[in-house]
């Protein structure tokens, strides 16, 4: 591929993973402590890529502060009850918001621009399926912290307000109105009995889950936020779900049932496990309603999912007439890293100060949310809810 810099080693705490890493890369050296690898294998032409969860982020700066190699974060910058200051910073680390090069959106920027189309509406949609994997593994991604909607859309956030899809523009946020909250499932010491059918019908073995009492995180949120771009009002939408593809999400965002299903990326899963991988699905989207200067309104829908079988894309529908526009397929994070690795020492590729006014944009908009009662945290409530809008039936026995 050409790349302006190469892997020169392999940090990885759990002791699995790092196995694989040794197994599929040979010859990278692989170390489980950040610190032996910069010792063995730092020199002046350095620097990090960080794919670590914010709980090991201030460890992560201090060590590379003191030995003065510079860091690309992975996003977010925090996540509620995770605080890390880059301030004084600014010259060892960036931010990684690799969406920011993910070729759809720039096909979407360059068609806004070239074709003078002013944006009336925008939906962004982010999907995974966090709850049902921790159903089946209690561990799974403790780590996050924050709920679907600061964890997942914050990319979005991140490319209205760096100016990524619509340019340089003054934006102001208004107070959410939620359409719906539905709440994560987790397991804890308390026990019972779970019955699922997959999504298309098959029986699935019994789980012992129940919901736990800490740190509820949203499963899916979806919020309508009235934006103003530059004094005028833009309306948005913004789904975010950690328990699989709404069924709905279609007419949710007025576009089609097939324009979903050609998003999906379908995880493989684990064959031995609870749950099959056939229920674990990734999807992200923009949807963007516009007008051309003589009036007519058309609609641009983005894939900015590109994995495996799944191609990035860029749909233009006007007048029932419907046309796919070219979109270079590439795996965004290998481009953000290619940026960043031509001008690291300059102080990385993205305004901080952008990276941060997403974040607190974010978690400003979380703060509008009002804390769940008891009994929208009754397991029973919040299982009927995953069966409304994710198509999954279950039984539930108390033990």
């Amino acid at each position: 591929m050409g790349l302006p810099f190469r892997v020169s080693a392999i940090v990885e705490r759990d002791s699995v993973r790092l196995a694989h890493a040794r197994n599929a890369h040979p010859g990278i050296p692989c170390f489980s402590d950040l610190e032996e690898a910069i010792r063995t294998v730092g020199h002046s032409s350095t620097f990090i890529k960080d794919f670590t969860s914010p709980l090991g982020r201030r460890r992560l700066l201090e060590i590379a502060g003191r030995s003065g190699i510079p860091v690309l974060l992975e996003k977010p910058l925090s996540s509620p009850g995770v605080k890390v200051s880059l301030a004084g910073r600014e010259r060892e680390a960036s931010v990684s918001m690799s969406e920011a090069f993910n070729p759809v959106v720039n096909a979407l920027a360059a068609k806004l621009f070239a074709d003078r189309l002013q944006v009336e509406t925008l939906a962004f949609v982010r999907v995974n399926s966090l709850t049902l994997q921790r159903l089946q593994d209690p561990g799974y991604r403790r780590d996050i912290i924050g709920g679907a909607f600061v964890d997942k859309l914050i990319h979005d956030l991140h490319l209205l307000t760096s100016g990524t899809i619509i340019g340089p523009a003054k934006l102001e946020f208004g107070i959410p109105h939620v359409n719906e909250i539905v709440l994560d499932i987790l397991v804890s010491q308390c026990r019972r009995s779970l019955t699922f059918s997959s999504l298309g019908g098959d029986p699935l073995g019994a789980y012992e889950a129940s919901l736990s009492s800490a740190r509820p995180a949203e499963m899916l949120v979806d919020l309508s936020i009235p934006v103003c771009m530059d004094g005028r009002p833009v309306p948005t939408r913004w789904i975010a779900s950690w328990g699989g593809v709404p069924k709905d999400l279609a007419q949710r965002l007025g576009i089609l049932d097939t324009d979903v299903a050609a998003a999906q990326l379908v995880s493989g899963g684990n064959a031995n496990a609870a749950l099959p991988g056939s229920l674990f699905h990734n999807l992200k989207l923009i949807v963007c309603g516009c007008r051309r200067p003589g009036g007519e309104e058309i609609q641009l829908i983005c894939n900015l999912q590109a994995r495996g079988t799944v191609k990035a894309w860029l749909i233009e529908r006007s007048n029932s007439e419907e046309r796919h526009l070219p979109v270079r397929f590439c795996v965004p994070i290998i481009e953000s890293i290619i940026a960043f690795s031509q001008s690291f020492r300059g102080g990385g590729y993205l305004d901080i100060h952008d990276i941060i006014h997403a974040d607190r944009v974010a978690l400003q908009l979380r703060s509008e949310f009002r804390a769940p009662s008891g009994a929208e945290l009754d397991p029973e409530r919040s299982l009927a809810i995953l069966h409304h809008n994710h198509g999954l039936r279950h039984a539930v026995t108390l033990l």
